[in-house]
Order: C-alpha cells, then sequence, then structure tokens
C-alpha cells in the first residue's frame, strides 16, 4: 500500500473514532479539557489534519444541538424544559441558532412563546421580574418588534382564553374554578393591562365574575393594597366603569 493510502485509512478510521468519542462527550453535556487531549492523541496517532478535526468537532456540536431541535418539534406538545435545555446546550457548545441552523423566526418565536407562557403560569416572569424575556430575547435572536409583538399576542390570546373558560365555569356553578381562571388571566394582564376583547362573555357574566373575585380576595372585610391592585386591574380587563359594577338580576 502506499503512503497515500496508509494515510487515507487512517483517517477514515481516525474519523470514525474521532465522531463517537466527540457524540459521547457531547451526550454528557459539555466537552472538558480531558477530551480536548484525548482528541489531541487520534489526531497525532493517526496522522489527521488539525481542519478535518475541527471540522468534525463543530459538526457533531451542530448535530448534538439539531437533534434537540427536531425532537422538540416531533412532540405533540412542545415542552418549557424541552427547550430550556436546547438553548443551555447550544450556549454551551457555542452554535448559533440563526448562522449555524438557520433557525426561521417563526420556529425561534414559537420556543420563545413556549419558555414565556410556562414562566407566567408560575409567576416566574412577572412586572417585576421579566429577566426571562431579556435572556430569550438575546438567546433565540429574536429582533424589538418581534418580541414585543410575540408579547402582545400571548397576552391577547391567553387572556382571552382564561376569561372564556371562566365564564364557562361560571356558568356550570364552580366558583373556585372560575376564580382560578381568573388569577391566572391577571398574571398575563399585569404585563400588558388592557381591555380583554371577548364577545362570547356576557357583561352580566363578567358582573359576577367581578363579585367572585372580589369576594375571594377580601379577607375579614379588609381590602389589603395588594389585593386592591388585582380588583383594580381585574376592573381595566374587564372595560369596566364604576356603573358596570351594579349587578341586575
Amino acid at each position: 500500500m502506499t503512503e497515500e493510502e496508509i494515510g487515507k485509512i487512517h483517517s477514515e478510521i481516525g474519523t470514525v473514532i474521532y465522531k463517537n468519542y466527540v457524540n459521547q462527550a457531547l451526550l454528557r453535556g459539555s466537552i472538558e479539557e480531558k477530551d480536548f487531549d484525548f482528541f489531541s492523541n487520534i489526531q497525532r496517532m493517526l496522522s489527521m489534519k488539525p481542519d478535518h478535526c475541527q471540522g468534525l468537532l463543530r459538526d457533531a456540536k451542530e448535530n448534538r444541538v439539531s437533534v434537540l431541535l427536531e425532537k422538540i418539534f416531533a412532540q405533540l406538545k412542545v415542552l418549557p424544559e424541552s427547550v430550556k435545555k436546547m438553548r443551555t446546550t447550544a450556549a454551551t457548545v457555542e452554535v448559533d441558532f440563526v448562522k449555524d441552523l438557520k433557525v426561521s423566526a417563526q420556529q425561534r418565536g414559537k420556543l420563545f412563546g413556549v419558555e414565556r407562557d410556562a414562566a407566567i403560569d408560575t409567576g416566574a416572569l412577572s412586572p417585576d421580574n421579566q429577566s426571562l424575556v431579556a435572556e430569550l430575547h438575546t438567546s433565540l435572536q429574536l429582533g424589538d418588534k418581534t418580541t414585543k409583538n410575540i408579547l402582545l399576542e400571548c397576552k391577547q390570546r391567553r387572556t382571552l382564553s382564561h376569561l372564556v373558560q371562566a365564564a364557562a365555569s361560571l356558568r356550570q356553578n364552580r366558583s373556585e374554578s372560575a376564580v382560578a381562571e381568573l388569577k391566572t388571566m391577571l398574571r398575563y394582564g399585569k404585563l400588558l393591562p388592557a381591555k380583554v376583547n371577548a364577545p362570547a362573555v356576557l357583561v352580566t357574566e363578567k358582573q359576577w365574575l367581578y363579585l367572585l373575585f372580589q369576594a375571594d380576595v377580601i379577607t375579614g372585610g379588609a381590602v389589603k393594597e395588594s389585593a386592591r391592585e388585582l380588583i383594580n386591574l381585574l376592573k381595566t380587563m374587564f372595560g369596566f366603569s364604576d356603573a358596570n359594577l351594579e349587578v341586575r338580576v
């Protein structure tokens, strides 16, 4: 065999070993110093070209994040923990969603929405703590206008959904469920306070919901400042004036 043929065989064997070890390291979460030492040994022993090895390493990193991304969109319901894991992995291995993976703005917007909705539902995202919005904005490379539009669309969609569910619970005489829906709706309303347009919900139903909520948050006849703020926010989201608060049976 010629030296060229031997070199080609070494390169092919080295490529398989190199790729397998890199993939195993990435499955653990990150590539450590000892891993790079091993890569260097393979490269030296099998006379592999440095640029070829760098290419293999880069491809493996991009493939790892790409696989996680494909799994996310293959799910019937995209889970926020899956999105966070994928973003963390991409940051660790320095893979760019736009430059390296060509992830569309629509897909990045969906990923943004999944994590953001979960954070609002749990109370992790609030008017006083919006660090996650900035983190997602930067991580997913979304423009300021796109981020604002996504937040507005989310607020409108989720507040409407929770109001409709609250009204449905009211019609079924499930007061606790109705109040729980209103409380979740208010978490979204705190971010962008505005009237919720819900033609399917009658004014009288909103009035009864308002009274139910008021009764739930007022304890012992006293109104705490935090409760007063929520009541006023609900009033704003219902588009009520004082005249609307007289319930007619």
